[in-house]
């Protein structure tokens, strides 16, 4: 894509958003302004709701408007210990989210009469893909889980299912269970455990400032440009200094040992600055230091992005000695919300990722979306020999139903690859890597 018309995209996009008085992310934002900050706060100091309780309530962090409604919900359950003032916000606050207290099904009374500890919840996806130039898998442990994957176009079917469980302020228990297919086919009919995985089971618990966890973890460490994938036994670390959190794991996965953490740093009420390490024990493949930044321009406007660089030693051979880096940066004008039929969002992202930066394909691909064969394991993210710009749109097209696609025009970083490079044979990777992806997405 030349320069003109990536530039022609960006204008366009900043000049759409320029009526913005709504979300940021894709369950839409409640701004730090709005008036439900202080009656949520207020409500809080008063004992009526905890202040960390079901909805997660933090007066530094941006919630959306689901994540409100779930606070309301809890404050609505516990009116009767609230005076006449506290009644009185609560009712407000109950009507400016009427709309998602009824997305969500919920009602006084059967919230009254449901404290059970054990939440029940997930989501189902139908993904289509179009690849103009595959990058073949290869037969490896975890192909049996994702499925081989070499033609143009295919498709994949997702459900997911998670189980958490609260033992009490400070102790839970999560669980997310998950079962997929390629192209309707069940992958590895002979193994049950090709059918349903068991994707995160942890066990948690806070003592003060410090959260210990223990289990089989989906790392989650800075932006995604790293630790996506795949998922890794072992332990975690988080606490706080300050207005600055924490976060460490120490994991196992393929027999070899993964380090990552990460630091979020909030620099204003709109922006945070991540800095994020990932590395295997033996700095073969992975040794790489990461900064990210969050910062919403506008109510409607979202711009994040990162940077980092890979020392590791097969990193640098697979880029001819060189240290292998890799970058993103992304605009979003407001978001689809799940419980608001025509919401929608719409978003460009520029990204180059040198070949041998990300081997394994540990891209989150919620950050560096591609077609499933483009990675290997097939987990959909990859930052890895690849330059280019990805444009997105999204919908709710039904209450919880939400409809997206992605458009990236994309070309290899080079066109001759090391031959470790997510699936790549050396010497056969194509100049033009354009794709196409759809999903759509049900929440429940």
């Amino acid at each position: 894509m030349k320069k003109g018309t990536i530039a022609i995209i960006m204008i366009a996009v900043f000049c759409f958003a320029s009526v913005a008085t709504a979300a940021t992310t894709p369950f839409s934002d409640v701004p730090s302004t709005h008036w439900a900050y202080g009656a949520v706060n207020k409500l809080a100091k008063a004992g009526i709701i905890d202040g960390m309780g079901k909805g997660g309530f933090q007066g530094d962090k941006t919630l959306t408007r689901y994540e409100m409604a779930q606070i309301v919900a809890n404050a609505m359950t516990k009116s009767d210990e609230a005076d006449a003032e506290n009644k009185a916000i609560i009712d407000r606050l109950s009507q400016e989210f009427a709309t998602e207290l009824q997305a969500l099904g919920i009602r006084v009374a059967a919230l009254e009469q449901n404290q059970s500890p054990l939440k029940i919840s997930g989501f189902a996806q139908y993904r289509y893909e179009y690849a103009e130039n595959p990058r073949t898998l290869t037969t490896n442990g975890l192909a049996s889980q994702y499925g081989v994957a070499s033609d143009k176009t295919q498709s994949r079917t997702a459900l997911n299912l998670f189980l958490d469980n609260k033992f009490d302020g400070n102790t839970y228990a999560h669980v997310w269970l998950n079962q997929e297919n390629l192209d309707g086919q069940i992958n590895d009919s002979n193994d049950i455990e090709a059918n349903v995985h068991v994707q995160e089971a942890y066990f948690a618990n806070k003592m003060g400032n410090i959260e210990v966890a223990v289990g089989k973890f989906l790392p989650d460490s800075g932006l995604g440009t790293l630790s996506g994938a795949p998922f890794m036994g072992g332990g975690r670390l988080a606490f706080n200094i300050g207005n600055e959190k924490v976060r460490v794991w120490s994991t196992k996965f393929g027999g070899m040992t993964f380090n990552q953490g990460d630091v979020t740093i909030p620099f204003s009420k709109n922006g945070k600055i991540i800095a994020s390490y990932f590395g295997d024990k033996g700095k073969n493949l992975y040794d790489a230091t990461l900064a990210g930044f969050v910062y919403n321009i506008t109510p409607d406007i979202k711009l994040d992005g990162e940077y980092g660089q890979n020392k590791a030693a097969t990193a640098k051979l697979a880029d001819n000695g060189n240290t292998p880096k890799a970058a993103y940066l992304r605009a979003k004008y407001k978001g689809a919300n799940p419980f608001q039929v025509g919401s929608y969002g719409v978003a460009v992202q520029y990204r180059k990722a040198n070949d041998g930066f990300d081997i394994m394909s540990m891209a989150a691909p919620y950050a560096w979306n591609a077609p499933y064969n483009w990675s290997s394991p097939a987990g959909g993210g990859v930052a890895n020999n690849m330059r280019g710009v990805e444009l997105s749109v999204e919908t709710t097209i039904a209450p919880r139903l939400i409809f997206s696609a992605a458009y990236g025009a994309m070309k290899a970083d080079v066109t001759s690859s090391f031959g470790m490079t997510a699936g790549i044979t050396p010497g056969v990777a194509k100049d033009n890597q354009k794709y196409l992806t759809a999903q759509l997405f049900y929440l429940f």
